[in-house]
């Protein structure tokens, strides 16, 4: 109705909201299509200011699709209008988005380094809002550099700020940061509490998405205490939210955890039939061929991963390649080398089923 009479800079809003809304709810073409008609309203009106707004939200788009590459190309062309803008706020923001392309890509200094630009001009331009994002960033990319101490120090930065501005979201994900690190210290109790300040935030929000990973996360507290019966019901019920959303990775990390919990309380013949057999997603094959494959995974004591490796008579480099069309060529098309879906074959690779050192190579068939 806009558009009809005129008030095109108030279409190219509402299309750029639109499309937000249809990303989240995962309506992902019509999401595109809005954030077009939007980006071509701002081209055609001289809008600078609006078409970095939307290659921002395209950027955040393609970044939670997987698709890093697109995702820096967009975040890079709304910061070069930004600084021509000398848009403070906005660069800080697209920055923020900028690190977090080489947070999914673990390279977690780059990562710090743009955070850190960005809680700086948060901090400048007295920004309480933003420093309750960058601050916990800068904190998440410190605890994965293993610099506890640093993080903990931002994450309480963040905090503080969250609470000032009543941001709930901000306030849940430092929350469930702040848990992290203290699992990581072995503070089963404090990381717990913090854990389900997250969830009781996520809740009241209506994020099933963060939900999930929060519930996983308490389940790992209750499986460090040995209590698997506690951790295998907070784990199901994660997977109940993931399946009703269809988020695949949530389902992907449940059954992997359900898969690890059941393996630890000692009922090895369920732990294999969920990850062969339970849930479409997990449908998966491993059928030992020869063939010259795809990338190299370390095999150790039945664990697969993309890490580097050194010299060891314990470790068996195998080659794995995807089969056309399975599961984890589904998966991982479109994403950096190192999303590894194979972590969930680790109870396969367990005393359990195959004894690792009578094979080579492995293919991953299954549903897409």
């Amino acid at each position: 109705m806009l558009k009809k009479i005129g008030y095109d800079q108030g279409a190219a809003s509402i299309y750029s909201d639109l499309g937000i809304l249809n990303d989240y709810h995962n309506n992902y073409a019509a999401s595109l299509e809005n954030y077009d008609k939007a980006l071509q309203i701002d081209i055609k009106d001289g809008d600078e200011k609006g078409e970095a707004r939307i290659y921002n939200n395209l950027g955040i788009f393609y970044k939670n699709r997987g698709e890093l590459d697109v995702a820096i190309d967009y975040f890079i062309k709304s910061l070069a209008i930004k600084e021509k803008h000398e848009d403070r706020r906005g660069i800080s923001s697209t920055k923020l988005g900028v690190g977090n392309i080489y947070y999914n890509r673990e390279d977690y200094k780059t990562a710090l380094n743009y955070y850190q630009e960005s809680y700086n001009i948060d901090v400048e331009i007295n920004n309480r809002k933003g420093i309750g994002t960058s601050a916990n960033n800068v904190g998440l990319a410190f605890y994965e550099l293993k610099e506890l101490d640093s993080a903990d120090f931002y994450y309480k930065i963040a905090e503080v700020a969250a609470l000032s501005e009543d941001n709930f979201r901000d306030q849940s994900n430092c929350y469930n940061n702040i848990g992290l690190l203290n699992l990581d210290r072995n503070n089963l109790e404090l990381a717990q509490k913090y854990f389900e300040k997250s969830y009781q935030i996520d809740v009241s929000l209506e994020d099933r998405s963060s939900m999930t990973a929060v519930l996983l996360n308490i389940s790992r507290v209750y499986s460090r205490k040995k209590n698997y019966e506690k951790s295998l019901e907070l784990i199901n019920q994660a997977l109940k939210i993931s399946v009703n959303i269809e988020d695949l990775y949530g389902q992907i990390d449940g059954y992997d955890m359900l898969s690890a919990d059941l393996y630890l309380k000692g009922d090895y013949k369920k732990a294999y039939e969920y990850i062969l057999l339970n849930d479409p997603c997990q449908k998966i094959l491993f059928t030992i061929i020869e063939f010259c494959g795809l990338g190299e995974f370390v095999a150790f004591n039945g664990y697969f991963t993309l890490r580097d490796s050194t010299d060891n008579p314990d470790k068996k480099i195998i080659e794995v390649k995807p089969k056309e069309n399975s599961l984890y060529d589904c998966l991982t098309k479109g994403y950096d080398i190192e999303f590894n879906f194979l972590e969930v074959a680790n109870i396969v690779g367990s005393k359990l089923a195959i004894d690792i050192d009578q094979f080579e190579s492995l293919v991953l068939e299954g549903p897409c």
